[in-house]
C-alpha cells in the first residue's frame, strides 16, 4: 500500500491526514489495509519530517509485522555532511539519527550529495541518476545525438560520480572538470576551467546533484564562455531548490533539466521571471 505524503492534507482511499486547530499533524489509517507499506515523502522542511515520524510510528504501533519502506528522493541537510567545528551543528548526522530511530525496513533515496548520507542512514538503497541523465543526453537537438555534448563536472568532487555515470552510459563525447574554491568567510567563489583547444561550438551540459541559488552555475557558464566554449549551455540537476528563481540562470542556459524530487510545479517562479514553461524540463521520479 502506498501512502503518499506529498499529496498533503486530505482524505484518501485508505488513510486521512489532517491538522488539529493548533497546527499539529493527525494521521489515521484503515486498520484492514495492506500487508506492507511504501511511504513517499518530500522532506522539504521540519514539518515534513515530523509528519513522516508520526506516520511511520503509527504503522509500527499497530502493524508490527508488516514491512515499511520509505522513499525520500531529496535527502535534507545532505550538504551539511561533515563536522565543521566546535559549536557548529552536523545537521546530516542529526537527521539520520532521527530517521534511524524509526526502524524502517528500507529507505530509498535518489542521487545523494555524497557518500556520507548512505554511510549514516541505515537500511538505505541509493537510486542513481543514470536514467535521468540518459534521458537528458537523448534530448532531441537538430542534427545531434547523445554523444554530441561536452559534459562538465562543476568540481573535482563531482567528477568521480560523473565519470562512472558516462562509462555506464557508454558516452563517447568530451568531458571536462572545473576547479572550484570558496572563501567560507566571505562566500566568494573562484572557478577555473581548462581552455578549449579551439573555439568549441559543442553544446555544454553541466551535471550536478543540487542547485540551491544557482550562483555556482552562472559563474561556471561565464567562465566556460571566457575560455572558448561557445555552444549552447544546458544544466542537469537532480534536486532543484532554485532559491533565487530563474532569471540569472535563464540568461546563461538554454534549458534546465530537473527531477520532481523537491517540487512538481515551478510555474509561479517561472511566471515571476516571465519565462516559458519549457525552459524547465521536469522528469518524474515520484
Amino acid at each position: 500500500m502506498k501512502i503518499d505524503l506529498t499529496n498533503g492534507i486530505g482524505e484518501f482511499m485508505d488513510y486521512k491526514i489532517t491538522r488539529f486547530p493548533g497546527g499539529e499533524w493527525n494521521f489515521k489509517l484503515d486498520p484492514t489495509c495492506a500487508t506492507s507499506f511504501e511511504v513517499v515523502t518530500r522532506l522539504n522542511n521540519s514539518d515534513d519530517i515530523i509528519l513522516l515520524c508520526i506516520v511511520v510510528d503509527t504503522l509500527h504501533k499497530d502493524f508490527k509485522h508488516r514491512q515499511v519502506k520509505v522513499r525520500i528522493p531529496y535527502f535534507p541537510y545532505s550538504q551539511a555532511d561533515r563536522d565543521f567545528g566546535i559549536g557548529e551543528c552536523f545537521s546530516l548526522k542529526t537527521i539520520c539519527k532521527i530517521l534511524n530511530s524509526l526502524n524502517v525496513d528500507e529507505y530509498i533515496i535518489f542521487d545523494p550529495h555524497s557518500d556520507v548520507t548512505p554511510a549514516l542512514l541505515k537500511n538505505v538503497y541509493v537510486q542513481s541518476n543514470l536514467e535521468f541523465i540518459r534521458s537528458v543526453l537523448n534530448t532531441p537537438r537538430e542534427g545531434k545525438d547523445m554523444h554530441d555534448w561536452t559534459i562538465v563536472s562543476p568540481d573535482a568532487g563531482a567528477y568521480k560520480k560523473i565519470f562512472k555515470l558516462i562509462n555506464d552510459l557508454q558516452f563517447r563525447g568530451d568531458i571536462i572538470t572545473a576547479s572550484k574554491s570558496r572563501n567560507h568567510q566571505t562566500g566568494e567563489l573562484t572557478l577555473t576551467v581548462p581552455k578549449a583547444k579551439k573555439k568549441s561550438l559543442q553544446d555544454i551540459l553541466i551535471i550536478d546533484d543540487i542547485c540551491v541559488g544557482g550562483r555556482t552555475f552562472t559563474a561556471l557558464s561565464d567562465e566556460l564562455k571566457r575560455n572558448g566554449y561557445r555552444g549552447e549551455h544546458y544544466l542537469a540537476i537532480s534536486h532543484g531548490i532554485f532559491s533565487n528563481l530563474f532569471l540569472s540562470l535563464s540568461e546563461r542556459f538554454e534549458k534546465i533539466f530537473v527531477t520532481n524530487s523537491r517540487n512538481e510545479d515551478w510555474d509561479l517562479a517561472l511566471g515571476l521571471c516571465i519565462l516559458p514553461k519549457d525552459f524547465l524540463k521536469i522528469y518524474d521520479i515520484i
